[in-house]
């Protein structure tokens, strides 16, 4: 069996919810890979910093 490679980058928002989107290729074509999704997320927008409330930590 061929080994997997994947990486996964933001794909947008459901109901407040982050979502996700996974590339995934074969391992020799890694390079390739990464330029996708490299590709994707800069064309696609969507990511968000994190907003941190203060409730959130727990500290």
């Amino acid at each position: 069996m061929e080994r997997m490679d994947a990486t996964s980058v933001p794909a947008g928002f459901a109901f407040g919810l982050p979502v996700g989107l996974t590339f995934m290729r074969t391992a020799s074509s890694e390079p390739t890979l990464l330029r996708l999704a490299y590709a994707y997320e800069r064309a696609s927008r969507v990511r968000r910093p994190p907003a941190y409330r203060a409730g959130d930590v727990g500290f």
